[in-house]
């Protein structure tokens, strides 16, 4: 009776051995991979993600993985929120990333620059094509943005592609010999384009049977400057034009609280050549020399954007630039929310500036060339 008792322990001592031999054995084979080249890491650099937007890497993977890292800044902030999750690759990134995602994870109380995981060590995803995305952000959160080295993939922000890396880290159930295989671009760009022919708004057109002739108007400001009127500038003259820089790029700091410098120095005026004053932020700030007529906007408000359109018409803005002037940011959710709001005012009788870019100086960047790339694959290409 005894040895049966000793006999039933012993196979009972084996069995539990066994199985944390193999837990054991399974977790020593796990191989994380970094999609990017971590010896870059003086030229990354932290790119927002806007509360509307969804960025997301796409990779080819030869095996079968149980996790995945994505390193995310949050500009210090600890009150950061996020979505992060794994979608199979649908073949184009808009529907990717509408179907139901294979795996997500809901972040909050997020901290700067740490790895966040997803993991799911008992139902591995198996080897194929992925996108790792991040989305429904809250307050500010952000990914590093790499040169492309190792992922061979593709980086898409809100369904543009551009060539670089995102700090993500995949681990793989076991070092396969080849981790990725090069992605196929779904925007090819031959380098060759017939533009199309300039368009001549028609003369029974909403822009004329709705003129509200702003250049009859007269106005005398708060300070008592009063608008020129046709004596004093003439006639239309059709050689010359009228542009302005338009910042796009208001949306970036959304969740950063807003600095009024002119506030800020009448109440310290000691402050002023003193970056070393104890009261100026320290960081996560976005510095306004003055509150604008409309407050502390974003260019994502469509409210603020149709004043924007009305006031230009009246003032006879021929053309607005946006200022891309900064690595490959083309700050598309604003981009695309004044196109929308400036087509609508169009349709309304409201004569919009035309729009263009100013993009880096350098014509021999990579950031020049990518940035006309995701432009012309996201708005000029036909179709």
């Amino acid at each position: 009776m005894k040895r049966s008792r000793f006999i039933t322990l012993l196979l009972a001592s084996l069995m539990i051995m066994s199985a944390v031999f193999s837990a054991a054995a399974s977790a020593a084979g796990n191989y994380s991979y970094a999609l990017f080249n971590r010896a870059l890491d003086s030229q990354k650099y932290p790119e927002e993600v806007a509360s509307d937007s969804v960025y997301g890497q796409r990779v080819i993977l030869n095996a079968p993985f149980i996790g995945v890292g994505f390193c995310l800044p949050t500009w210090n902030r600890t009150d950061s929120q996020c979505t992060i999750g794994v979608f199979s690759w649908t073949g184009d990134f808009d529907n990717t990333v509408k179907a139901e995602p294979l795996r997500e994870l809901r972040l909050d109380k997020m901290q700067d620059c740490a790895t966040n995981w997803i993991r799911f060590p008992s139902d591995p995803l198996p080897a194929g094509e992925y996108v790792f995305a991040i989305y429904d952000t809250v307050n500010k959160v952000g990914i590093w943005r790499y040169p492309m080295e190792k992922s061979l993939g593709y980086v898409y922000m809100d369904g543009a592609e551009a060539q670089y890396d995102l700090e993500i880290t995949v681990t793989f159930t076991e070092k396969p010999d080849t981790p990725v295989t090069q992605c196929e671009s779904v925007m090819q760009v031959d380098g060759t384009m017939t533009p199309p022919p300039a368009y001549v708004i028609p003369e029974d057109d909403v822009l004329y049977t709705r003129n509200a002739y702003p250049d009859t108007w007269v106005a005398i400001d708060g300070l008592g400057r009063v608008v020129p009127t046709n004596e004093q500038t003439g006639d239309v003259r059709d050689d010359k034009y009228v542009g302005l820089f338009y910042w796009s790029w208001h949306n970036d700091f959304a969740g950063s609280p807003p600095l009024n410098v002119s506030e800020f120095m009448a109440k310290y005026p000691e402050a002023k050549n003193n970056y070393n004053f104890s009261k100026w932020p320290t960081s996560g700030t976005a510095y306004f020399w003055n509150e604008p007529i409309f407050g502390y906007y974003r260019t994502v408000d469509r409210w603020v954007l149709r004043k924007h359109a009305e006031l230009l018409a009246a003032a006879g803005i021929d053309v607005i630039f946006f200022d891309n002037t900064n690595g490959t940011f083309t700050w598309r959710s604003s981009y695309r929310a004044i196109f929308d709001v400036f087509e609508q005012a169009r349709k309304d009788g409201v004569k919009t500036p035309q729009i263009s870019y100013l993009l880096p100086f350098d014509p021999t960047s990579s950031n020049t060339r990518t940035q006309l790339e995701m432009i012309y694959t996201d708005i000029y290409r036909p179709g």
